[in-house]
């Protein structure tokens, strides 16, 4: 072991002896050199080594906080992709559920419809193409015949378009409304920034 190191303090702990500590070897070259080059005091060396020390920590707290914002940019990357993520999930298993109940036939097709009319610009002559399933069930068709609406919005059967599917035709061009595409803009909407 090396040298028994008396240790002087202020009471209480005046006397402390610390055992077994051997000095560095910079302290070692320190305490043999005596005064600095050109007669500089100790102190004034330890001085110095004391600010390179400074500079060497401020360096390395640089470095580390520069560190923490790099990991906190990517964890916030990664909880975005992550939320993107479970966003699509619920979305692909809201489109199943929906899927079966369409097979079914538990579905209501008004809402659909309804909702599809109320999205065109103006009143205008419509031609509505359902499945025949749903047309057969659509209370709003059986509506569409008296004098008011007959003008302007007419019902069709179109064993082209699937169940739940609403297709309208308008001199403007043709809108679908689909579960597909209601999905698709309910998954946009809920991914746009707050």
């Amino acid at each position: 072991m090396g040298e028994d190191l008396t240790v002087r303090l202020s009471a209480p702990l005046a006397g402390v002896r610390v055992i077994g500590h051997t000095p560095s070897p910079r302290a070692q070259r320190r305490a043999q050199a005596g005064p600095g080059p050109q007669g500089a005091p100790a102190a004034a060396q330890m001085q110095q080594e004391l600010d390179r020390e400074k500079a060497e920590l401020a360096r390395a707290r640089q470095a580390l906080t520069e560190a923490l914002s790099q990991f906190d940019r990517h964890r916030e990357q990664l909880l975005r992709e992550a939320e993107n993520q479970l966003l699509d999930l619920a979305v692909e298993i809201a489109r199943k559920v929906l899927m079966q109940e369409i097979q079914a036939e538990r579905h209501q097709i008004e809402p659909i419809v309804t909702e599809a009319l109320q999205n065109l610009p103006a009143r205008q002559q419509v031609v509505v193409h359902l499945n025949p399933r749903d047309l057969a069930r659509c209370e709003i068709a059986g509506k569409a015949d008296d004098a008011e609406n007959a003008e302007s919005i007419r019902f069709v059967a179109d064993p082209s378009v699937s169940p739940a599917q609403c297709v309208l035709e308008t001199p403007e061009g043709t809108v679908d409304s689909n579960v597909d595409t209601h999905l698709q803009a309910i998954s946009e909407a809920l991914k746009q920034p707050e």
